[in-house]
C-alpha cells in the first residue's frame, strides 16, 4: 500500500508541473519596454518643467526684480547725495559733471557707478540664489 502510495505520489509530481505559456513571456517583456518608455518620457517632462520654470524666474528677476532694487537702491544713493553723510555716485557725478577738467573726479564717478552696479547685481544675485531651480 505504501510503495502505490509513493507511485501514486511520484506520478502526481512529475505530471503536475506547470508550463508557462509562451504569452506571459512576451507580456512580461513588453512591460519592461513599457516601463523603460514612461521612465524616460516622465524625465523628460519634468526636464522641459523644470526649464520652463528657469525660465520664468529669469524672466521675472530680468523684468521685475532687478528694476525694482535698481530704483530702491538710486533712491538710497541720491538719499545719500542729499545727506552728504556717506560719498554716494549720485554726489560723485553731480561734483564731476561740475568738474569736468578734473581727472581726479571723473575717476571717482566711475568708481563709483562700478560699486553701484556691483552691489546690485549681489543683491539680485543673493535674491535669486533663494528661489535657483536645479534642472536634473
Amino acid at each position: 500500500m505504501k510503495k502505490i502510495l509513493s507511485l501514486l505520489s511520484i506520478i502526481a509530481l512529475i505530471t503536475s508541473c506547470a508550463v508557462v505559456p509562451k504569452e506571459s513571456v512576451e507580456l512580461s517583456a513588453t512591460v519592461g519596454r513599457d516601463v523603460v518608455n514612461a521612465y524616460q518620457a516622465h524625465k523628460a517632462l519634468v526636464t522641459i518643467l523644470f526649464t520652463r520654470m528657469k525660465k520664468d524666474v529669469n524672466t521675472f528677476v530680468d523684468d521685475k526684480y532687478a528694476p525694482y532694487q535698481i530704483g530702491k537702491l538710486l533712491e538710497q544713493d541720491f538719499s545719500d547725495a542729499n545727506s552728504g553723510a556717506f560719498e554716494s555716485m549720485t554726489g560723485s557725478l553731480i561734483d564731476a559733471a561740475k568738474n569736468s577738467s578734473d581727472a581726479d573726479k571723473q575717476k571717482r564717478a566711475i568708481g563709483n557707478m562700478k560699486n553701484f552696479v556691483v552691489v546690485v547685481h549681489e543683491e539680485v544675485e543673493t535674491e535669486v540664489s533663494t528661489f535657483d531651480v536645479t534642472i536634473l
